[in-house]
């Protein structure tokens, strides 16, 4: 990253969005799928 203070506000938010989804997608991925936890849903 060489510019911290260009688009600082509008990555974070994209990466928080990005990862808040992944995490809620695997949770529900973890709950189904019996002892299936490196699953990827295609």
């Amino acid at each position: 990253m060489t510019r911290p203070f260009l688009k600082l506000t509008d990555h974070e938010a994209a990466r928080r969005f990005h990862a808040h989804r992944a995490s809620l997608r695997a949770r529900r991925l973890n709950l189904r799928p019996p002892g299936g936890w490196p699953r990827p849903a295609a």
